[in-house]
């Protein structure tokens, strides 16, 4: 069934129900606040690669109790922000241990990081659909696991929780809206 990439607008020929992406390929780009920005049509672009096991992002809304007499007991609640966070789990490769890439990508790995999930491998898509990533300004190392387990893994691995502090993206669908958000930031004065 013909269809039309919502990006790049060419016609793409895709079985009944659509085109599964395979998740072989996927990678993440982080990069330590302060450091060169890179462009929208590159974003990551000087920043660490991270070759993932698996990476996951969790999109939450952050609500507000707004409960009062006029709800009559009832909890109410509004919808105040958005939130997210990704897991990212990879192979703790020596010497070049994810803890380490993280350190050497901006010295201190403790600090805001800008992030690109990579979706799949780009040779996975149908000819003529622009590739998908998640990209986030601003976000924070909350936890680094290193796990060694010698009930079925065979080899040493660690997770990392990003949280965010910024909004996330699915790139290049939402670009436009990106390209408004880091306008605004900048108008504002912050700087990552």
């Amino acid at each position: 069934m013909p269809t039309r990439d919502p990006v790049t607008g060419a016609q793409v020929l895709a079985p009944p129900g659509g085109w599964t992406i395979a998740g072989i390929g996927g990678y993440v780009k982080i990069r330590t606040w302060g450091t060169d920005p890179g462009s929208m049509s590159s974003p990551g672009s000087n920043a660490l690669r991270i070759d993932v096991t698996r990476w996951s992002i969790t999109s939450m809304q952050v609500l507000a109790d707004i409960t009062h007499s006029g709800t009559y007991g009832a909890k109410s609640r509004r919808i105040v922000a958005l939130d997210w966070s990704a897991d990212i789990e990879a192979v703790w490769e020596f010497p070049f241990t994810p803890e380490n890439r993280l350190k050497f990508a901006g010295g201190d790995y403790t600090g805001g990081h800008e992030l690109v999930l990579y979706c799949g491998h780009p040779s996975s898509y149908p000819n003529g659909a622009a590739a998908r990533y998640y990209y986030a300004p601003s976000g924070f190392l909350e936890a680094l696991n290193v796990i060694d387990s010698s009930a079925g893994d065979d080899v040493v691995r660690c997770s990392m929780t990003f949280r965010g502090n910024s909004r996330i993206f699915l790139l290049p669908d939402e670009l436009g809206a990106c390209r408004d958000y880091l306008t605004k930031l900048a108008n504002y004065g912050y700087t990552y």
